[in-house]
């Protein structure tokens, strides 16, 4: 029996699980990152309309003020597709409040994901990433303008 074998054999599985869980590290750091860019673009974008408060509130956070007496008229949120190919989140908002805007930023998957995804969850618009600053100026436009008056 061969222990150095075996030793050696262990320690390469582990050096893989190690070298992938430094691969998923730095992913998160760089959709961390991403996620800090763009919502720095929102809030730069959203400055061009003064009579919309834009206001960042974490995932998990989200349903709360939702199901408050100060729940907005539409909420951006990032779009994140689960093996069944919808959003929990965006299908528990949808089971919060049916009449509320939303609109998803998301990677520039298939344009059928798209249309299917904006159909089945009543998605106002799908805001593609990375973001070009002119065209969420339009989308965010046309999203005011669907807003009722306060």
């Amino acid at each position: 029996y061969d222990y150095e074998s075996e030793g050696s054999a262990g320690s390469g599985d582990e050096d893989e699980d190690e070298a992938q869980d430094t691969v998923n590290k730095k992913m998160g750091q760089l959709r961390d990152l991403s996620l800090n860019v763009t919502h720095d673009q929102m809030r730069a974008a959203l400055k061009a309309f003064p009579s919309v408060r834009g206001v960042a509130v974490e995932r998990d956070r989200l349903l709360d003020l939702l199901n408050s007496d100060t729940a907005p008229a539409a909420v951006i949120v990032d779009y994140q597709r689960s093996r069944a190919g919808a959003d929990p989140l965006i299908e528990a908002i949808r089971a919060a409040n049916r009449h509320i805007h939303v609109l998803a930023c998301a990677e520039r998957p298939e344009r059928s994901h798209f249309n299917r995804a904006k159909m089945d969850l009543d998605i106002f618009s799908f805001i593609p990433l990375p973001l070009d600053p002119f065209d969420l100026l339009r989308r965010l436009h046309r999203l005011v303008e669907a807003l009722p008056a306060a």
